[in-house]
């Protein structure tokens, strides 16, 4: 059954209806902001759900259109994480840093990841750089590629980590 036109990949997404989100990005995909966007939300929702090999086709299918785009590799870190496959999760986080070496999220798991395994030189240049990046932006704005998360709540936690030997 098609999805009525009136309903839109992000409200299907949100009633959990994700069959029919899908269907709409594949038969109907537009290279566009908003289409990645849709994309991104229902990888991550099934992601959620514990669909990990359904999310990392679509993390796949974006990274075919939009090979740039580090919200997609980022996520399949989250997700490779997820099922324990840390090499493979350092891997995409590298390929995230790639797309955007001013990725805070990227820079962050790396940095978490690499110091839990022992490695805390290169965790504390990961954090090291988020602090760098964050330099010129004021405590009080929120950050779209942290879900909004305040730029001073980030900084702090960062200097925590610096400061507590996590690095």
């Amino acid at each position: 059954e098609l999805p009525s036109p009136e309903n839109t990949p992000r409200s299907l997404i949100l009633s959990g209806r994700f069959g029919e989100a899908e269907y709409l990005l594949l038969h109907n995909f537009h290279p566009d902001e908003k289409s990645f966007h849709d994309m991104e939300m229902i990888a991550r929702s099934l992601a959620d759900q514990g669909e990990y090999d359904r999310a990392l086709g679509w993390c796949d299918r974006i990274l075919a259109q939009d090979p740039l785009r580090p919200a997609a590799y980022h996520l399949r870190a989250v997700i490779q994480q997820e099922r324990g496959d840390l090499q493979s999760a350092i891997q995409s986080l590298r390929q995230t840093l790639y797309a955007d070496p001013d990725y805070i999220p990227g820079h962050l798991m790396l940095g978490m990841i690499l110091g839990t395994q022992g490695r805390p030189t290169e965790s504390r240049r990961h954090y090291e750089t988020v602090l760098r990046i964050l330099s010129s932006v004021s405590d009080d704005t929120a950050l779209d590629e942290t879900d909004g998360i305040p730029a001073g709540h980030i900084r702090q936690m960062v200097s925590v980590l610096l400061e507590g030997g996590r690095a």
